[in-house]
């Protein structure tokens, strides 16, 4: 872990008579860097420099960004006076500035710029407090454009910035501006939300960077309208600047832990399930700590509920793990209903049958032999047991969905055919995603351009990252077939995916502007809410085979699957084994970012093709296709199957991988079986 470094720098007294006396700075300062430096909250080692003349202040700076790590987070903090001279440019007065030589005697945003750019930390924090004012002399009037355009000075990968004002004013410090003014609205929200944990929105234990702006923003606007804090950022991932030293379980839960009432207790699992997704590890182990309890709850109903959590307990001293298939029978049996166990039919097939040989299932990949998968009339007269590839995973009962999650059903499946086409698609919530009781994030729309017969699609993998990220799948899909739908109707030849995937996310920051009840969005809410992948394009019949353009935003993937031979082409790139685990990919690109130029491609299917969209939840396991999960699709897939089979071949349980899975395939008809 990198090391966590801040420099607050503060100025409040000026030789230059024109720069009127400020007492909040001093105050600001001391009262962030108490909180910064405490380990319990922050835990940065902090370098506080008041009143300094601008070399002493540049040679600090220039030490916080000098020889940094990738993992290093800084921080840089200003309040005083930021000036602006009459050709736009700006600086921060230090002590000793002088506004007739700003050049020499003051700190210019160009310096700054060009020290985090030269600092290789991928997190760089820029926090301005400044009132801002004209440099120019008396008697001249200023130029027309009164905003300081700060944020724009200040761009650059791997760094954020906020400001808390963007105009040639006076920033707001209270109702004072003479005297003993009191510490500036803008730090005071900021340093309250750090060290009392109030920034922590999600209750999830940390407070981000997003969070904290979000908690000062509202703040701020409520006691000062006139006052509109800024956010520009350039980062990946999430940015942890504290920890909620403050928190407790949430209210609700205590009162439904303490209930007499056993199906208080019983809900209180979802709030506590919830808790241990999303929070750092003193939540986490709380949550453990409540679920572990209600395990020995004296109501058998809740205790029944509660073991469902066992494998996330730390095991027992001294015992030997369990087998794969003791842990999923242990499973089964806390997940069935009280009373009578039904009763298995010998021909259904057990976990075990699933193992099988090249013989006894007839498909065999790269790195041996593949999973049984019983024929369709076989599992007619029983109910179908899950297709099992190598080592299956845990089997359970889905949990139901909650209270913001019902929208989104467990597994969906949908298949129809024009003259030309035949299409077939589902889309199948992931093990861990059922485990949790959170909603499918994976979607996927399709429909046909009546005059022309073109089927157009689009897939969505909607980032676990972000909040609502199954609401952005969905919406990107409908927004992209929309468009698709538009561009056809008007003949417009090849498809303008840049203008699609543009429209995908102007849909989604259309949302986050509702979400955020009419506030206009910046790019980071949008992503912190909807961000997802997107594969898009249209299949156009032709006389010589179907004609495929389709792009591609993220790691979900397309690939054109010859039944002939079993083998599988890649549209964008494949991974580079079969059957491997999953891959970070925190730094791809996503929705609601565009990339220009954007990936895409057109390819011609035969006869013997198929094409196939998947979301990462089928592109990992499939690998390069040479496995067993390629085998076992390249057998099945060879013609359409029943809507329903296809849903179901989709949810084949294999160890380690349980992410949602969603597939679209679309054939030219000619390999479509009699109905």
């Amino acid at each position: 872990m990198g090391r966590r470094l801040a420099l607050l720098i503060a100025t409040y007294e000026y030789q230059d008579d024109g720069l009127r006396a400020l007492t909040a700075p001093a105050h600001d300062a001391e009262a962030l860097s108490a909180v910064l430096k405490d380990p319990d909250i922050a835990g940065f080692e902090v370098t506080t420099l008041i009143n300094e003349p601008n070399h002493r202040v540049g040679e600090a700076i220039a030490d916080l960004y000098r020889d940094r790590r990738r993992d290093d987070l800084t921080l840089l903090y200003f309040t005083g006076h930021g000036l602006k001279d009459d050709d736009g440019r700006l600086y921060l007065a230090m002590t000793n500035t002088r506004r007739s030589s700003l050049l020499f005697t003051s700190l210019s945003a160009e310096q700054i710029d060009q020290a985090m750019s030269d600092c290789m930390s991928r997190q760089k924090v820029l926090i301005l407090d400044c009132c801002y004012s004209g440099a120019f002399p008396a008697g001249r009037l200023a130029k027309a454009d009164t905003d300081v355009h700060t944020l724009e000075r200040f761009q650059g990968r791997g760094r954020t910035v906020l400001t808390a004002s963007d105009a040639t004013q006076y920033s707001f410090e209270g109702s004072q501006r003479r005297g003993t003014a009191a510490q500036s609205v803008f730090t005071r929200h900021l340093v309250a939300g750090l060290r009392d944990g109030s920034a922590d929105l999600d209750g999830d234990g940390d407070i981000t960077l997003d969070e904290l702006y979000s908690y000062v923003y509202d703040r701020v606007v409520d006691e000062m309208p006139q006052q509109r804090p800024k956010k520009q950022d350039n980062v990946e991932g999430r940015m942890v600047i504290a920890r909620n030293i403050n928190w407790s379980l949430p209210t609700h839960l205590r009162h439904a832990l303490s209930s007499p009432i056993p199906t208080d207790r019983l809900g209180a699992l979802d709030g506590l399930a919830r808790l241990h997704r999303i929070g750092n590890d003193l939540v986490r182990q709380r949550a453990l700590d409540e679920i572990q309890r209600l395990m020995d709850d004296d109501s058998r109903t809740v205790s029944a509920a509660a073991a469902h959590f066992q494998p996330l307990l730390p095991p027992a001293p001294e015992s030997a793990p369990p087998a794969a298939s003791e842990t999923r029978q242990a499973v089964e049996e806390q997940a069935a209903p009280p009373g009578p166990r039904p009763v298995t039919s010998e021909v259904q097939p057990s976990a075990a049958a699933a193992l099988t040989s090249e013989k006894q299932s007839g498909v065999r990949g790269a790195d041996g032999p593949a999973a049984l998968v019983v024929p369709v009339a076989a599992l007619e007269p029983v109910p179908w047991h899950r297709i099992v590839v190598g080592v299956p995973g845990p089997e359970f009962e889905a949990r139901p969905p909650g209270q913001y999650s019902f929208d989104f059903p467990d597994t969906e499946c949908d298949g129809w055919s024009t003259s030309a086409l035949v299409l077939r698609s589902a889309s199948v919530r992931g093990d861990k995603h059922r485990y949790y009781q959170q909603p499918r994030q994976d979607a996927a729309r399709a429909a046909v351009c009546g005059p022309t017969g073109s089927i157009v699609f689009a897939v969505a993998d909607g980032s676990s990252r972000a909040a609502e990220s199954a609401h952005g799948a969905v919406e990107a899909c409908r927004a992209s077939v929309e468009k698709m739908l538009h561009q056809l109707s008007q003949d417009q030849g090849q498809l303008d995916f840049q203008d699609v995937a543009r429209h995908a996310a102007e849909r989604l920051s259309q949302l986050t502007q509702w979400r955020l009840s009419g506030k206009v969005p910046e790019r980071s809410d949008v992503m912190r809410l909807y961000a997802t992948t997107l594969v898009a394009g249209v299949v156009r019949p032709h006389p010589a085979g179907p004609v495929v353009e389709v792009c591609s935003i993220g790691d979900s993937g397309a690939w054109v699957l010859d039944s002939s031979s079993g083998q599988y082409q890649p549209l964008f790139g494949a991974k580079t084994a079969s059957d491997a685990l999953v891959a970070s990919n925190e730094a791809m690109t996503l929705l609601p970012n565009v990339p220009d130029p954007l990936k895409h491609t057109s390819t011609r299917l035969t006869s013997h093709h198929a094409l196939l969209i998947g979301t990462a939840g089928f592109a990992d396991p499939l690998g390069d296709g040479h496995g067993q999960v390629g085998a076992l699709f390249a057998k099945y897939l060879a013609a359409p199957p029943p809507p329903v089979w296809f849903g179901h071949l989709l949810d084949f349980s294999r160890e380690t991988f349980d992410d949602d899975r969603t597939l679209l395939a679309i054939w030219p008809h000619t390999t479509a079986e009699p109905r």
